[in-house]
This record gives structure tokens, C-alpha cells and sequence, in this order.
């Protein structure tokens, strides 16, 4: 396993700080559900995190062999054309602007290589009410205008920076 886990340099954009700081606060209470579901006879949806101890036993248990890299997905410290498979479940592909992560995970993939991603659809981020309610049937935000949706400030379940498109953006993004 390699662990590469550079610092948040205080240049690095301002999502990206955000978004480290929250997950540092919120990290505790993820890893113990994600390390819970692990575990369970049957897993569950929902596993946010696995712990820095748990992670590297999991290859091997499953038969696997994985490099783990913890890094800045908008600035990753591997050379390009490294990777034969890169994923992305909501983390990057939320966190982060689009076309910093896209092209960086284009960067470091041989050719050939796959990228998996799921993030929020964008209908569902343009029904989410500005306080950051449950989602809902209202267009509460341009859909053609989606971009940063900054839920810091928000009433109910405040959060990180998002980042969202339309669908026909996220096609440009891929090609």
C-alpha cells in the first residue's frame, strides 16, 4: 500500500480547504458507520468512510491488490498514465470542480483505463431549497446555471462547497 498524504498547501483553493476542514470535523462519525457496514454479515448503502487502520486490510481480505492514495483529486502526486481504474463515489465527483478532477483522473489513466463516478443528479440539486431542506418538487436554482452550491451557511444540514452540472455540461466535460 502506498500512502501518500501531501498537505493542503494554503494556496490550494478555497473549496478544497473547505472542504478538508469539514471533512476533518465530520470524518469521526463516518469512518465508525462505514467500519460498522464493513463489517455487518450484510453491508448496507450508505458507507461514507473506512478507517486509516481498516483500509489497508481490505485488499487482501477480498483478494486484491489496491495502491491507496489519499491526495487533492484536483492535484494528484502520481505521474500520468499510472492508473488502469479510477472511481469517484460523490467524493471528487462533488467535491471538486468538474474540470480540475475529470482532467486530472484523464491525466492519470492508461489508455484504455476506466473511470467510475456518481455524484447528486443535477434535477436533484435544483430542487434542494437554499436553506438546505430535503429535496423537493420546486426548481429552487437554474438549472442551466448550476455550478457552486455553497451549503456552509445553510439552516438545515449545513455542509461543504458542491459542485454540480447540467447534463449536457458534464458531456462536454467528458470529451
Amino acid at each position: 500500500m502506498t500512502d501518500i498524504d501531501p498537505a493542503f498547501p494554503p494556496a490550494a483553493a478555497e473549496h478544497t480547504l473547505e472542504n478538508r476542514r469539514l471533512w476533518d470535523e465530520m470524518a469521526p462519525d463516518w469512518v465508525a458507520g462505514g467500519e460498522a457496514n464493513w463489517r455487518a454479515a450484510t453491508p448496507t448503502w450508505g458507507v461514507w468512510s473506512v478507517s486509516n487502520e481498516v483500509l489497508p486490510l481490505l485488499p487482501a481480505e477480498h483478494g486484491l491488490s489496491i495502491n491507496w492514495i489519499h491526495a487533492d483529486a484536483e492535484h494528484l502526486p502520481v505521474p500520468s498514465a499510472c492508473a488502469d481504474f479510477a472511481i469517484s463515489e460523490y467524493g471528487a465527483a462533488l467535491w471538486c470542480r468538474p474540470e480540475r478532477w475529470l482532467a486530472e483522473a484523464a491525466r492519470i489513466l492508461r489508455p484504455g483505463g476506466r473511470l467510475v463516478f456518481l455524484t447528486s443528479h443535477p434535477l436533484a440539486a435544483v430542487c434542494i431549497p437554499p436553506n438546505g431542506a430535503a429535496v423537493n418538487t420546486t426548481l429552487n436554482r437554474s438549472y442551466f446555471g448550476l455550478d457552486v452550491l455553497d451549503w456552509r451557511e445553510a439552516e438545515v444540514d449545513p455542509g461543504g462547497i458542491e459542485f454540480n452540472r447540467p447534463i449536457s455540461a458534464w458531456f462536454r466535460n467528458l470529451t
